[in-house]
C-alpha cells in the first residue's frame, strides 16, 4: 500500500477543496514499528465532513484480504466511517467484531466524533454528499491507528489509538492549517474490541 490518498466520499462524491484529502498509509509515522503481516492500515487521517449515508451501497472488501460474514463474525468495517466523510475504499476498511462495530464502542467513538466536528463547524445537521458545502472557519481533524497486532483468525485490529484537534480551515492548497489559538483543542482515546475506554456515552462532552 506505501501511502494512498483519496478524494472521494460516500456515493463517489468528491470531498470539498477546503477539507483536503483523506491520507491511509501502512506506516504510522510517528511510530519505529513495522507493518503487520495482517496487512490493515496503520493509519487513516483527514479533515471531518459530516454526511449523509443513506442509500450506501455495500462497502468493499477489507485491503487485507480477511473475509467477513456470519462465520468469523465481522463486519466491513470503516477506519474513517463514511458519515465523517471518508471513502469507501478497500484500504479504509478493516474486520471487525460486528456488534461492537454497530452499536459497541467503535459506534460510540464514531458518534461522538460526528458531535464534536459539527460542533466545530458552526453547523446542526449532516449534508448531502452532493451539496456544494461550505468552508467552516474551523473543523476536526481526525486520524485512527490501529495497532500492529491482529486476530489469526480473523484479521481484526486488536487495539486502535483515536486522535482528534481543532484545525482553521484556510486558503492553503492543504486546505487547512494548525492553529496556535485551536489546535491545542484535542483528544485522544484507545479502543480495543469490544471495549471502549471511555466512562459513557458523552465521552469529549465538555468539548
Amino acid at each position: 500500500m506505501a501511502t494512498v490518498t483519496s478524494n472521494s466520499m460516500v456515493g463517489g462524491r468528491q470531498r470539498p477543496d477546503w477539507a483536503g484529502l483523506v491520507t491511509i498509509s501502512d506506516n504510522k509515522p510517528t511510530s519505529n514499528e513495522e507493518l503487520a503481516d495482517s496487512r490493515n492500515p496503520r493509519q487513516v487521517r483527514g479533515i471531518v465532513v459530516p454526511v449523509t449515508t443513506a442509500g450506501r451501497p455495500s462497502p468493499p472488501s477489507p485491503w487485507s484480504g480477511y473475509h467477513t460474514g456470519k462465520g468469523p463474525g465481522t463486519d466491513k468495517g470503516h477506519l474513517m466511517a463514511l458519515e465523517l466523510g471518508g471513502p469507501d475504499i478497500a484500504e479504509n476498511i478493516a474486520p471487525q467484531s460486528s456488534r461492537w462495530q454497530q452499536s459497541g464502542g467503535w459506534r460510540i467513538i464514531e458518534v461522538n466524533v460526528l458531535r464534536v466536528a459539527m460542533r466545530w463547524m458552526g453547523i446542526d445537521g449532516v449534508y448531502d454528499p452532493s451539496d456544494d458545502i461550505p468552508a467552516p472557519a474551523t473543523a476536526c481533524y481526525f486520524a485512527v491507528s490501529p495497532g500492529t497486532g491482529a486476530d489469526a483468525m480473523t484479521g481484526e485490529p486488536l487495539w486502535y489509538d483515536i486522535n482528534i484537534a481543532k484545525v482553521s480551515i484556510d486558503r492553503t492548497p492543504r486546505g487547512w492549517t494548525w492553529d496556535s489559538r485551536t489546535h491545542q483543542i484535542a483528544r485522544w482515546a484507545q479502543i480495543a474490541p469490544n471495549e471502549v475506554r471511555f466512562d459513557s456515552r458523552d465521552a469529549w462532552s465538555d468539548l
